[in-house]
């Protein structure tokens, strides 16, 4: 759409500046009685649409820079889709091998390091949210609901 704007004040410059120089051809009427002046009109309407153009112009260029800050926000946010997609199929691939304790902390520190980016959350705050989520939920699952969780094969 951006492009299109551009493109179409182009063309409407062009448009504009080759009316702008027709209507200096226009020549007035020889016999009237009042006096003709043909041209102003569509002078006046070639140099409306030059300025038209140009603000059109314009404004597609500040359009095209905000689309450009859209894009690289969107390129962030896939690479933040991947990165949790990955840690996930991590978390899977590495649950029996190292223990729900140390994986989940594992993978909560790098889940809230990955979408608390823009909170500029402090290092030791997330190690300390890591770790009581994941101490809660073992005592609720293990202790209370007596759900049996994978301790690890390394450990």
């Amino acid at each position: 759409m951006i492009k299109s704007d551009k493109t179409m004040a182009m063309i409407i410059f062009m448009f504009a500046i080759f009316m702008l120089i027709m209507s200096f051809s226009i020549s007035n009427q020889p016999f009237a009685i009042v006096r003709d002046d043909s041209a102003f009109f569509p002078q006046v309407w070639s140099i409306v649409l030059i300025g038209l153009s140009i603000l059109l112009f314009l404004q597609g260029r500040k359009r095209d820079k905000e689309e450009k800050k859209a894009i690289t926000a969107l390129i962030v946010e896939k690479r933040q889709v991947y990165y949790m997609l990955l840690a996930t199929v991590g978390y899977v691939s590495l649950i029996g091998s190292l223990g729900y304790i140390l994986i989940t902390f594992i993978f909560l520190t790098i889940t809230i390091s990955i979408l608390g980016k823009d909170q500029n959350i402090s290092k030791l705050r997330i190690l300390a949210i890591s770790a009581i989520i994941t101490l809660s939920t073992y005592f609720i699952f293990s202790e209370i609901l007596k759900v049996f969780l994978p301790m690890g094969n390394i450990f």
